[in-house]
C-alpha cells in the first residue's frame, strides 16, 4: 500500500486544478494531464493544509504538484535511471522518501522539489545469516512515514530499513551480525510491503506467499502470524485499516486467481478471499481509507469496495479502460488517485459509494413516417440516473433493417421501400450498463405534414 498520509486537503487542491463534474454526469474515474508517458509506480501526498502531492516512474522520474500549474519535474540527483517503485510524504509534506532498485534510496526536504541520494552501510546477504556491513545495493520495494519523524523501507534479502530523522539517514533494524529479528525465507526473499499504526507498532509482509509478521517495538522482536496471499514470489502489496490493524488486505499480481486478493480480520492470523468477480489480471496495488478499500492492477483491473468485504470492478472510461494500474492511493472514504503505464494518472471524487448498475434511459426523436427514399434525422435522448457514472459516448450505436451502422448522437436513415422499419439505438453508461432504444418508422406515400415522436427505451 502506497500514500498512507493522504488528506481531503489534497484533492480538493487537485479538483480546483482539474475541474471534475458532479457524479450525475461524470464516470467514476477521470483522467488528469502530467507531463510523463512512462509508467507511474507510486503516488504519495502530505496532510491537510499541506497541499503537496508527488509521484514517481518506472524510469526515475519525480514529479511534484504546483498549485494553479500542475505537476512539475523535480531535480533528481544524482539521476536514478533504474526507476522508483515507491514514495512516501511526511505528514506535512514537508519530507519525502523514495525508494527503488539497487539500494536507490533519496531524500526530499523541500515537498518533493528536490532529491538527493542517502548512502546506507547494511550486513550484505539475507537471513539466517547476515555478512559483514557493505553499502545497501538491495531491491527496495516500500517506503512509509510510520509517524512524522519514522519512516521504514522494505527491500530484498530481507531488508528493514528505519529512519528516525524524517529520511535524513538509515540504518538495518531487522538484520544484523547475530542474525534476523524477522525472517521470511531467507536468499532472494523480501519484504515487499509494510504498514504502521505509529513508529513501534506496525506489520511488515513478504514475496514469499505473503509471510505476515508483526512488531510491537520498532523490530526489536516480530512474531510471524500466517500467509497473506500466494504471490508465487511475486510482489505482494499491504493495506492496513487506520481504526482497526486487525483488519487488512493484501494482493499480489503472482497469481491470476482468488489467493492473490485476500483480507484478514483477526490480524493476520487467518486470511480469506474477498468477494468479487474473480477475473482480475494481476493485482498491484491496494489501499484503505475511511472503511473504503481499492485494488488496481494489471489489464484495467479496479476493483472498489464500500465495506472491505464485497469488491466491484469499476475501470475507467474510454480510452484508459485496458490500461494498467500500478499505484493507488485513497484520501478518503471518497477520493483516490490511481496511476499506471503511458503516465496515465486518474482522479475519483466519488469512490467509496455502491457501484453503478442502474442502466441508462433514453428514446429516439425523429419522423416516424417517410416517403421512399426521403431522409430522415434521428436524434439520441439518453440520460443517466442521478447518481449515476454518466453516459458513455462513444457507446450510441445505430441500427435499421437493410443499412449500415452508425453512431453518435445523431443519424440519418433512408429507405428504400414502402413498409414498417424499427430504428435501434444502443447505448450505455460508463459504468458498463447497457439499454436499448427503438423507434417504430413507417415508409409510404407522403400524406401531408410529417408527425414527430419520442420512442420509449427498453432496457436490456
Amino acid at each position: 500500500m502506497r500514500s498512507r498520509s493522504i488528506r481531503l486537503t489534497l484533492v480538493i487542491v487537485a479538483l480546483a486544478i482539474w475541474p471534475v463534474a458532479p457524479a450525475s454526469a461524470a464516470p467514476l474515474w477521470s483522467a488528469v494531464s502530467t507531463p510523463t508517458k512512462h509508467t507511474i509506480t507510486a503516488i504519495a501526498a502530505g496532510s491537510p493544509g499541506s497541499g503537496e502531492l508527488v509521484f514517481v516512474t518506472s524510469v526515475g522520474e519525480i514529479f511534484h504538484l504546483v498549485s494553479g500549474t500542475g505537476f512539475v519535474a523535480s531535480a533528481v540527483q544524482p539521476p536514478n535511471p533504474g526507476g522508483f517503485s515507491d514514495v512516501a510524504l511526511s505528514g506535512d509534506g514537508r519530507d519525502g522518501v523514495a525508494v527503488g532498485r539497487a539500494g536507490a534510496l533519496y531524500h526530499s526536504s523541500d515537498a518533493g522539489a528536490s532529491w538527493t541520494a542517502v548512502s546506507v552501510q547494511e550486513p550484505g546477504g539475507a537471513c539466517p545469516a547476515p555478512g559483514s556491513d557493505a553499502p545497501l545495493t538491495d531491491d527496495l520495494y516500500s517506503v512509509q512515514f510510520a509517524d512524522p519523524s519514522t519512516v521504514y523501507a522494505t527491500g530484498n534479502d530481507d531488508d528493514v530499513l528505519r529512519s528516525s530523522d524524517g529520511g535524513n539517514s538509515f540504518v538495518e533494524v531487522n538484520k544484523s551480525a547475530l542474525g534476523c529479528v524477522a525472517d521470511p525465507g531467507g536468499i532472494d526473499q523480501g519484504f515487499t510491503d509494510s504498514a504502521w499504526s505509529d513508529g513501534d507498532h506496525g506489520f511488515l509482509i513478504s514475496s514469499d506467499s505473503g509471510m505476515y509478521f508483526s512488531t510491537s517495538d520498532g523490530l526489536l522482536s516480530a512474531s510471524f502470524l500466517g500467509n497473506g496471499t500466494d504471490g508465487s514470489g511475486k510482489r505482494t502489496e499491504l493495506a492496513l485499516d487506520a481504526q482497526d490493524p486487525m483488519l487488512a488486505w493484501a494482493v499480489s499480481h503472482g497469481s491470476s486467481d482468488g489467493a492473490s486478493f485476500m483480507r484478514t480480520r483477526d490480524g493476520g492470523s487467518t486470511w480469506r478471499a474477498v468477494s468479487y468477480d474473480g477475473t482480475q489480471s494481476g493485482l498491484r496495488d491496494v489501499s484503505s481509507a475511511g472503511g473504503t478499500v481499492i485494488a488496481v492492477g494489471d489489464g484495467g483491473d479496479i476493483y472498489t469496495s464500500p465495506d472491505g468485504v464485497n469488491f466491484y470492478r469499476q475501470l475507467a472510461p474510454p480510452p484508459n479502460t485496458g490500461t494498467s494500474w500500478r499505484a493507488v492511493a485513497l484520501l478518503d472514504s471518497q477520493h483516490a488517485f490511481v496511476g499506471g503505464t503511458g503516465g496515465v494518472l486518474l482522479v475519483g471524487s466519488h469512490v467509496g459509494g455502491p457501484p453503478d448498475t442502474v442502466p441508462p434511459t433514453g428514446s429516439i426523436a425523429g419522423p416516424t413516417h417517410l416517403a421512399p427514399g426521403q431522409r430522415g434525422m434521428y436524434t439520441a435522448h439518453v440520460t443517466d440516473n442521478a447518481a449515476g457514472s454518466g453516459i458513455d459516448q462513444s457507446s450510441l450505436s445505430w441500427t435499421a433493417p437493410g443499412l449500415g451502422p452508425q453512431s453518435g448522437s445523431r443519424a440519418m436513415f433512408s429507405f428504400a421501400r414502402a413498409g414498417t422499419y424499427v430504428v435501434t439505438l444502443d447505448f450505455a453508461d460508463l459504468a458498463g450498463n447497457f439499454s436499448t432504444a427503438y423507434l417504430k418508422v413507417t415508409v409510404a406515400a407522403a400524406h401531408g405534414h410529417r408527425r414527430h415522436t419520442q420512442a420509449r427505451h427498453k432496457r436490456r
